[in-house]
């Protein structure tokens, strides 16, 4: 006897972790190709946020939802840095509020943060610094 485990898209939606951003290789994973991603965004269940980047509709996502994708789905080696590393581990002093605030992120020479994530508008400046300090 076959178990049913709902549609598609309602075990897409299942597996999404909520406030993060997904990719399309991800989505492909969980059985969605190209077309049927498109039909998803046609009815209103994805959002785009760039190319090959979806959020679920109506979730709000900020930019630790779409560091998420970098780091988990993308397996980038892009990792909060300086004051923003502190403050995500609750040792921020003095936490900026609202527009203004600024994002340090941090990545090795030759890693390039994707366009959809450069391009967002995520409600805080995202600096994102090179370097080989952490090479090993």
């Amino acid at each position: 006897m076959a178990h049913y485990t709902g549609s598609k898209i309602n075990q897409i939606i299942r597996a999404w972790p909520n406030g993060t951003v997904v990719v399309l290789p991800w989505l492909e994973k969980h059985g969605a190709y190209q077309q049927l991603v498109h039909e998803y965004e046609k009815t209103a269940w994805l959002s785009r946020v760039g190319q090959g980047a979806y959020t679920k509709a109506g979730d709000k996502v900020q930019w630790t939802g779409g560091l998420y994708a970098i780091q988990e789905q993308l397996k980038l080696p892009v990792h909060a840095g300086a004051k923003t590393a502190l403050q995500l581990q609750g040792y921020g002093h003095f936490l900026p509020m609202g527009k203004g605030a600024t994002v340090s992120l941090f990545g090795l020479p030759n890693v390039k943060v994707p366009a959809w994530f450069r391009r967002y508008r995520w409600g805080v400046k995202v600096r994102y610094t090179t370097t080989n300090l952490f090479a090993g």
